[in-house]
């Protein structure tokens, strides 16, 4: 018996926006980039493909993306907002239960923390989500992926990838509350950018 139109629909994939630093024909040079940025206080994230995109930023919207550009570039950093952002697969409600478990609880704690350092850079905190809404989402991440993150697949490694970086993100988020610092906001940023780019490759 064929499937329900519903049962066939695949779920609706979700669009990011990214800052970029560069595309490069070579992983040696967006290496070299790579660190460049790195020891001026800049996290960036490679993206396979071809070309190599070296990103150093994602934001839920266009002038959050900007927000951060802006910031980059008082820093001379030369960055701007390609068209083409980043693409996350819809999360299937059948399947794999704890997969997709996972992956919403994550997504949720990633918007919750995505508008921190675009509004952190213009000297706002006001857009700082409540501590204990953050440590509950953090603990059910955490008690989703722990089960998935058992063994050395690649789903299992991207589980405790992905798991790391949104902790990376929560704590310096808090570190940020109790001392604003610009510091934290790029710290945040880069457990942000890292999970969106695994969480692109990611499926349930």
């Amino acid at each position: 018996m064929p499937a329900s139109p519903q049962a066939q629909a695949a779920p609706p994939a979700r669009s990011l926006v990214v800052v970029q630093a560069g595309v490069f024909q070579t992983r040696e040079a967006a290496e070299r980039m790579r660190q460049t940025l790195a020891a001026r206080g800049v996290p960036a994230v490679l993206v396979e493909g071809t070309p190599l995109r070296l990103l150093v930023g994602v934001a839920p919207d266009r002038d959050s993306a900007r927000n951060l550009a802006t910031a980059l570039r008082a820093q001379n950093v030369e960055t701007y907002v390609p068209r083409d952002g980043l693409v996350w697969p819809g999360v299937k409600a059948e399947g794999d239960a704890g997969w997709t478990r996972f992956l919403e609880t994550g997504d949720r704690l990633f918007d919750r923390l995505a508008r921190v350092p675009p509004s952190a850079l213009e000297g706002g905190q006001d857009v700082l989500p409540p501590k204990q809404e953050i440590e509950a989402l953090h603990r059910s991440l955490l008690e989703a992926g722990q089960p998935l993150a058992v063994g050395d697949g690649p789903r299992e490694k991207r589980a405790r990838a992905m798991m790391n970086a949104l902790t990376q993100a929560v704590t310096a988020v808090r570190q940020y509350a109790a001392n604003p610092h610009p510091g934290y906001v790029w710290v945040a940023e880069q457990g942000l950018l890292q999970y969106a780019v695994l969480r692109a490759a990611s499926s349930p």
